[in-house]
């Protein structure tokens, strides 16, 4: 398996597709996002965004990392988020 990089962007070719690597563009909140590219389709789906959020508030504490998962490639919207704390990244 290779990966081909251009820029910024990574691609990795599989059996199944390809998959999709690239740097989110919020610069408040840096973050790569997964993409997946079906053989023999055009369009990439959304699988995934891993973002920091810095200065972001959950259940008292300030997030630092999250994760925001696509389940249905139908929709626009994420359907999963998990959140991880800064003490649990230490």
């Amino acid at each position: 398996m290779e990966a081909k990089i251009t820029g910024k962007r990574i691609e990795v070719e599989t059996d199944f597709g390809t998959l999709i690597a690239m740097p989110a563009s919020d610069e408040n909140y840096p973050g790569i996002f997964l993409d997946f590219v079906p053989k023999n389709a055009e369009q990439s789906i959304p699988v995934a965004l891993l973002e920091l959020t810095p200065n972001t508030e959950f259940k008292g504490q300030k997030s630092t990392v999250r994760l925001l998962i696509w389940e249905d490639p139908q929709q626009e919207d994420y359907t999963d988020e998990v959140i991880y704390f800064k003490e649990e990244l230490k």
